[in-house]
């Protein structure tokens, strides 16, 4: 008899014991799960440049001399873009006279998220109006736009694959962003393939 109480005791405990781990398990996801989204983007973010290295950087873009004809362009000079940056209020229209500036978005000149697009595929590559090759860009890659006859430098952070209906490029920033979008993969509208990068010197 006195066998059977300390089986059961034992018994007893084992599940006690399972069950504050299992209470512990779901008091740390519930601590966790909503900050786990920022933790995961710090601990994967790039470290951020130096000034020295970003001025370097800038220094091998070269930028051209104003352009008075095209005011607006948008420079990559890893993928051999070189494209004029329409504000047109259609994507049809825009996506016609070079890479589209959404009209929603912010301006370089101005706080918040500068939203940009372009054809993936368009012309036979090389050409340096389309994103044919905006998949190679990677951490600390440079783009560089001219607006309005001002020069700004951008550094990239991120690049991702969201589903084609995904409109969390839109959303607005309180800080000063380039957010760029094609089509991916190649010749498909499936996804977007989207590259984020922040200003590097103002």
């Amino acid at each position: 008899m006195l066998e059977i109480k300390r089986g059961r005791a034992r018994r007893l405990n084992l599940i006690i014991a399972w069950c504050l781990v299992a209470a512990t398990a779901v008091a740390v996801y519930i601590l966790v799960a909503p900050v786990w989204p920022w933790w995961r983007y710090q601990l994967t973010r790039p470290k951020q440049m130096t000034q020295e290295a970003a001025r370097a950087a800038i220094d091998r873009v070269k930028l051209p001399t104003n352009d008075d004809k095209f005011p607006n362009q948008l420079f990559i000079p890893k993928i051999g873009v070189h494209a004029s940056i329409s504000s047109a209020l259609t994507e049809r229209v825009g996506l016609n006279e070079g890479v589209w500036r959404l009209p929603v978005s912010a301006t370089p000149a101005g706080p918040g998220r500068v939203v940009i697009t372009g054809h993936r595929f368009k012309y036979l590559p090389p050409n340096n109006t389309t994103f044919y090759l905006l998949d190679k860009l990677e951490a600390h890659d440079i783009i560089g736009i001219i607006w309005q006859g001002q020069k700004y430098y951008y550094a990239v952070v991120s690049r991702r694959i969201v589903a084609a209906d995904d409109m969390s490029v839109l959303a607005p920033t309180a800080d000063r962003r380039l957010t760029l979008f094609t089509c991916d993969p190649l010749f498909s509208e499936e996804h977007r393939l989207i590259i984020e990068a922040e200003p590097i010197i103002w």
